[in-house]
């Protein structure tokens, strides 16, 4: 049942997060809000690994690791949340959330 759950609050936190992105949106642009969603991101995570003791795992890691790591970042969250939110801007916070649904859907497909 623990998955179950976890997706249902998956599921109601995105949606809760689109909608209060979508009023952001609306005072800047797709770039400076994921600058800030980012940034806040980079420090909280700082936080947890300051305070958590992580800190320890990351010499275990190779330089390629860390090389990968900072690809996915750059494209995944650098690149494709400033194209959600450009696309959340023009469409509109329900008809990206249905296309966001529908993605693996359409991944299953292609």
């Amino acid at each position: 049942m623990i998955g179950e759950l976890s997706a249902n609050f998956a599921a109601i936190t995105l949606t809760i997060a689109t909608f209060m992105y979508m009023k952001i949106l609306i005072k800047c642009s797709p770039r400076l809000l994921n600058l800030i969603k980012d940034s806040y991101a980079q420090f909280v995570l700082g936080l947890v690994i300051v305070f958590t003791g992580w800190s320890t795992h990351f010499h275990q890691a190779s330089t390629y690791n860390y090389c990968l790591l900072i690809a996915s970042g750059i494209i995944g969250i650098g690149l494709g949340d400033t194209f959600y939110f450009g696309g959340m801007s023009k469409i509109g916070a329900r008809n990206a959330l249905l296309i966001e649904i529908l993605a693996p859907i359409f991944t299953g497909i292609f």
